[in-house]
C-alpha cells in the first residue's frame, strides 16, 4: 500500500520543481525579448533620423552608429537575407552562415527602397551570459526544491496524523474507540463523525441480528414443542380434544405474540423515540381491543381505569404499542376474577388483576410460569425486554390472590 505521506510530497516536490523550470524558461525568454526589443529599437530610431534628415535636406545620410548601414541595393544584401526576406517581409532578426545576427529595417527615400542594417553581434550579452545564467537558475531551482522537500514532508505529516490516527481507531471495530472530538474541525473531523456514527449503527444492527436469532430460536423452541407434542398425541386418534386444542391456540398465540415483539425489537426503527401520549395510546387500545380479547378468552372481567389526562412519555411508537397490547392481552387471558384495575400518571403504570395461580418465583426468566398457567412463560420476559429499551422499570407484586405488574418511567417529560 502506498503511503498517503509520501504521495503528498511527490505532488509538491513536483509541482515546485514544474513551477521552478517554468519560471526559469520564462526569464530566459523575457531576457532574449528584452534585448531584441532594444536592438530593434535602436534600428527604427535609426531609420527615423534617416527620413527626417531626408524630408529636411533632401539627402540620404548614412547611419551615425557604426555598426549600421545603409544597403541600397537588394542584391548586396547578405545571401541569407535575399533568401527569407521575399516570404517574409516582416522579419526583423536574421541569421547568417558567418554567425552574425543582424537586425533589418527597409525604408522608402525619393521613390528608392532602401535597407538598413545592424550588425548586433557585439551587443548580444543573453548567449554570452547564458551559461552563467543557467547555472544560477539551477542553484536556485535546487535551493527551492530543498525548500519544498523540506516544507513537503512537514505538511504531509501534519495532513496525514490525523488521518493515521483515525485509521488506528477504524481498525479496532469499536465505534467507542473513534473519538471525533480529538480531529480538527475540518472535512476530517466530519469523517471521523460519520465513521462513529456509521459504526455504531453496524454494531447496534449486528447486536439486534444476534440477540433476535438467539431469541427466537430459544423463546420460539416451547410453543413449537407444545404443538408437535399435542399432534403426536393425537395421530393415533385421529382427533384432535377440545383441551388439546386450547394449548395449540394458546401456543400459536404465543407464537404470534413473541414475534411481533422480537421482530420490532430486531427493527433499527425500534431506536427512534418520540414523544407519546400514553394516556391516548392506552385508551385506543382498551376501546379497540379489550371487548375481543375478553370474546378470545371467553371471560368476562369488570375494567376499572384510573388515568391522570396525557401522560407522556420519550418512547418508540411502535413499541408502546405492542408493550400495552401484550400486557392487556396477558392481564386478560391470566385474570381469575371478575375485576381489574389499571393505573396511568405521570411516575408509573400498574395493571392489577385477581388471580389464582401460585406465586411466580423468578418471573421475568424465560420460560417460567405458574403452575395453573396455560401459557409457555416468555410475556414478562418479553415485556421485560421492551421497558429495557426505554430504560423502564418493570417490577412484579404478588399479593395473596392478585398479580401486579407496575412499570416506572425513567424519562418520563413534564405534561404540557
Amino acid at each position: 500500500m502506498k503511503s498517503l505521506s509520501n504521495s503528498i510530497s511527490r505532488v509538491i516536490i513536483a509541482t515546485v520543481i514544474s513551477i521552478s523550470l517554468i519560471y526559469s524558461l520564462l526569464i530566459i525568454l523575457y531576457a532574449w525579448t528584452i534585448e531584441d526589443n532594444i536592438f530593434n529599437r535602436l534600428v527604427n530610431d535609426e531609420a527615423s533620423y534617416i527620413s527626417s534628415e531626408f524630408q529636411r535636406s533632401g539627402l540620404i545620410r548614412p547611419p551615425k552608429a557604426n555598426y549600421m548601414r545603409l544597403v541600397k541595393n537588394f542584391s548586396d544584401l547578405p545571401i541569407e537575407i535575399q533568401k527569407e526576406y521575399p516570404s517574409n517581409s516582416s522579419k526583423v532578426e536574421y541569421q547568417i552562415s558567418s554567425g552574425k545576427t543582424f537586425h533589418m529595417t527597409t525604408l522608402e527615400l525619393g521613390g528608392q527602397q532602401l535597407f538598413l542594417l545592424a550588425d548586433v553581434e557585439q551587443f548580444e550579452v543573453s548567449k554570452d551570459n547564458m551559461p552563467n545564467l543557467l547555472v544560477w537558475l539551477l542553484v536556485i531551482a535546487c535551493v527551492i526544491s530543498a525548500i519544498a522537500l523540506v516544507v513537503s514532508l512537514l505538511t504531509a505529516k501534519k495532513i496525514t496524523r490525523p488521518l493515521k490516527t483515525l485509521a488506528s481507531q477504524v481498525n479496532t471495530k469499536n465505534a467507542e474507540n473513534i473519538e471525533p472530538d480529538v480531529f480538527p474541525e475540518n472535512e476530517i473531523g466530519l469523517l471521523a463523525l460519520n465513521t462513529k456514527n456509521a459504526f455504531t449503527q453496524l454494531n447496534s444492527a449486528l447486536d439486534r441480528e444476534r440477540v433476535f436469532t438467539k431469541d427466537i430460536s430459544h423463546e420460539i423452541r416451547t410453543p413449537v414443542a407444545i404443538i408437535q407434542n399435542v399432534l403426536s398425541a393425537s395421530k393415533e386418534s385421529k382427533k384432535i380434544t377440545e383441551n388439546d386444542f386450547d394449548t395449540v391456540a394458546e401456543a400459536v398465540a404465543n407464537i404470534n405474540q413473541i414475534t411481533s415483539i422480537l421482530l420490532a425489537l430486531a427493527r433499527s426503527e425500534s431506536s427512534q423515540r418520540e414523544v407519546v401520549n400514553l394516556t391516548a395510546e392506552l385508551e385506543s387500545l382498551i376501546i379497540n381491543q379489550f371487548d375481543f380479547l375478553l370474546a378470545e378468552a371467553g371471560k368476562h372481567l369488570e375494567l376499572t381505569l384510573n388515568f391522570e389526562r396525557d401522560v407522556k412519555v420519550t418512547f418508540n411508537q411502535n413499541l408502546v404499542t405492542i408493550l400495552m397490547l401484550n400486557l392487556l392481552s396477558n392481564m386478560v387471558r391470566h385474570a381469575s376474577g371478575d375485576n381489574a384495575d389499571i393505573t396511568l400518571n405521570e411516575r408509573q403504570l400498574i395493571f392489577k388483576n385477581q388471580t389464582h395461580q401460585n406465586t411466580i418465583s423468578s418471573p421475568f426468566v424465560s420460560g417460567v410460569k405458574g403452575k395453573q398457567s396455560e401459557g409457555v412463560g416468555h410475556g414478562l420476559n418479553l415485556i421485560k425486554r421492551i421497558c429495557e429499551q426505554s430504560n423502564w422499570q418493570l417490577s412484579i407484586e404478588q399479593p395473596p390472590g392478585y398479580f401486579i405488574v407496575q412499570i416506572s418511567f425513567g424519562n418520563t417529560p413534564p405534561n404540557t
